[in-house]
Order: structure tokens, then C-alpha cells, then sequence
């Protein structure tokens, strides 16, 4: 029996293969990514020579440099996010076209025991709710997943570069991350799952109040109708707060345990052999780093749900464009029909 994360990943390679056609765009979205990432490291980069020789050394020649590359970047910041964000949306959307439009013909062509074991409205929100589901994660996450992991990355690299010393806490502290994480992904998908059931109960109930609403009429059946959709109902609101809570909840342990760490770098800063090899640029470089780190480390286990959310969706869809369709077996060949019908 395969294991969560081998379905998952079975999962997710039979995604990629809808994104081949469209790699082009996609590789674009990840330079624009990981470009924006880039300049906002290199800003955070640059408070050292700012502050260590602009300031500290009053070079009125180097500061006046200063305004014009704060423009120039935010200018190459500008161009990165909106080259991610278009080819990003630009091929989710095209993916989730090609995938809507297999499902659609596959359903068309599947037996109809198939459809007399599934109700309309589960396979209505096969189409239209999980298919949007897939598109958040091969957009929003994605973006989320690449532009702040570089940061993070990238931010990293900017604190080793000034001081290794200050900056080996991040190799004690990823293990306790990916753990954490590793543990939010799998209730993550358990949850995906029951809400993806829990919509489909609210599209069949919907469909078939709709449906019947002559005959609830007739018999005075409001009532109980009101009933069953309140369940179906509240099932949703509940798992969709479980999933906020666990996502509120590891996204605040994560954050203490950094904060944990940028405590840390800052009592190893205040020691006398630490004040003789930092400038005041290169601990104000370090400690912002660390600061800015807070809010890509919460992004990226936020969008963790997200994820998860949409790699439940395309297994779901996966199930059912696996299902064998209608088979001709027929092999009475008519080369003239007459129209007449004996019993």
C-alpha cells in the first residue's frame, strides 16, 4: 500500500505533465520569482556598505549614489513580480482549462452505473470546485513556495556572508521546521479531503432541492429539507476552521522558534569578542534579515494548506478520468435498418 507522501508525489508528477505545453511561461514565472527575491536580499545587502561607509565614514560621494539605486531596484522589483504573477496565472489558468475540458469529455463517455453511484451534484463539483482548487495551487502556492523560499534563501546567504558565526542557528532550527512541517502536511490532507466531501454534499443537496422543489412544495417538506442541508452545511464550516486553526497554530510555532533564534543571535552579538569583528552596518544587515525572515517562514507554512488543498483536488479528478469508459461491445453489424420493431 503507498504512503501519503508517495501518493502525493504520484500526485504531483501527473500534474507536471499538463504543465509541458506551457513551460515556456513557466519558466518565465520562475525567473520573475526568484528575481524579485533577489533584489529584495541585495537591498537588504547593501545596508552595510550604507551604513558602514555612507554613514560612519560620512562619504557624501557614496551616498549620493544611494537614491538612484533604491529606484532602480524597486523599479526591477516591480518588472519581477508582475512577470511572476501574469505567466504564473497565465499557465494555472491554462491548465485547469485542459484539465476541465478531459474531465467534461471523460464523464460524457463513462457507463451509467458510473453515474447512477455518483450524484450530479458530486460530479458538478468535481468540475467546477476542485478544478479552482487545483488552480490555487499551481498559482498562488507556487508563488508563495518559490518567491519566499528564495527569499529565505537568499537572506540567508546575505547573513553568512557577513558573519557565519551569528548565522549557524539556522542549521539547528530547519529540522524542527521541516518537521513541524512535514506533520501540518499530513492533517492538511486529511482535512482537503473531507472538505472536497463536504462541498460535494452541499452541491447535491443544493441540486436536489433544486430539482424537486415542486415536490417539496406539494408535501410541505421545507422543513426537514432544511434540516439535511444544515448538516451538510455546518460540515463544511467545520473543516474549513480546522484547516485555518492548524494553519494559524503551526505558523505560530514557527515563528517562536525563530524568534528563539534571532534572540539568540542578538545576546551572541552583545558578547566583547562579537563586538570586535561586527560594524554597526553588518549587525543592522543580520538582524534584518532575520526580521524579514519572520513573514516568508509564515508564508511558506501557511501556503502549506493551499498545497495540499489542490493536490487532494487533482486526485480526486485523477479517480475519476481513471475510471474505464463505456465499452462498445456490440457486433451485430445493421448495413440497412428497416424500422420495424418485433418483440
Amino acid at each position: 500500500m503507498q504512503s501519503d507522501n508517495d501518493t502525493s508525489m504520484a500526485v504531483y508528477r501527473r500534474l507536471l505533465g499538463y504543465l509541458k505545453p506551457y513551460r515556456v511561461g513557466f519558466i518565465a514565472a520562475i525567473v520573475g520569482m526568484i528575481g524579485y527575491s533577489a533584489v529584495d536580499a541585495g537591498f537588504i545587502a547593501s545596508l552595510q556598505p550604507f551604513i558602514d561607509r555612507g554613514i560612519q565614514e560620512k562619504d557624501t560621494g557614496f551616498l549620493r549614489y544611494a537614491p538612484l539605486v533604491v529606484i532602480v531596484m524597486f523599479l526591477l522589483r516591480g518588472i519581477f513580480h508582475f512577470t511572476a504573477t501574469y505567466c504564473m496565472s497565465w499557465v494555472g489558468n491554462q491548465i485547469v482549462k485542459d484539465m476541465r475540458q478531459q474531465l467534461f469529455a471523460h464523464l460524457m463517455r463513462l457507463p451509467v452505473s458510473f453515474h447512477d453511484k455518483h450524484s450530479t451534484g458530486e460530479l458538478i463539483s468535481k468540475i467546477t470546485y476542485d478544478a479552482e482548487q487545483i488552480k490555487q495551487s499551481l498559482t498562488k502556492a507556487l508563488i508563495v513556495l518559490v518567491r519566499d523560499g528564495a527569499l529565505v534563501v537568499g537572506l540567508i546567504v546575505v547573513m553568512f556572508w557577513y558573519s557565519w558565526q551569528l548565522s549557524l542557528i539556522f542549521f539547528l532550527i530547519a529540522p524542527i521546521i521541516a518537521v513541524i512541517v512535514s506533520l501540518v502536511s499530513k492533517r492538511f490532507r486529511q482535512l482537503s479531503h473531507k472538505i472536497q466531501q463536504a462541498m460535494g454534499g452541499v452541491t447535491t443537496a443544493s441540486e436536489q432541492m433544486l430539482n424537486g422543489h415542486k415536490v417539496i412544495l406539494s408535501f410541505g417538506g421545507q422543513q426537514l429539507e432544511d434540516q439535511r442541508f444544515a448538516v451538510v452545511n455546518n460540515q463544511t464550516r467545520l473543516q474549513g476552521v480546522k484547516m485555518d486553526a492548524t494553519s494559524a497554530i503551526s505558523s505560530g510555532v514557527i515563528q517562536l522558534i525563530a524568534s528563539f533564534a534571532l534572540a539568540f543571535v542578538v545576546f551572541m552579538a552583545s558578547q566583547p569578542e562579537m563586538l570586535d569583528t561586527l560594524t554597526p552596518g553588518i549587525f543592522s544587515s543580520i538582524v534584518t534579515a532575520m526580521v524579514m525572515m519572520l513573514k516568508p517562514l509564515k508564508q511558506l507554512t501557511t501556503v502549506n494548506s493551499e498545497f495540499q488543498r489542490g493536490l487532494a483536488a487533482a486526485a480526486s479528478i485523477f479517480h475519476i478520468m481513471d475510471q474505464v469508459t463505456e465499452q462498445e461491445t456490440g457486433k451485430l453489424q445493421l448495413e440497412h435498418a428497416r424500422g420495424e420493431i418485433e418483440f
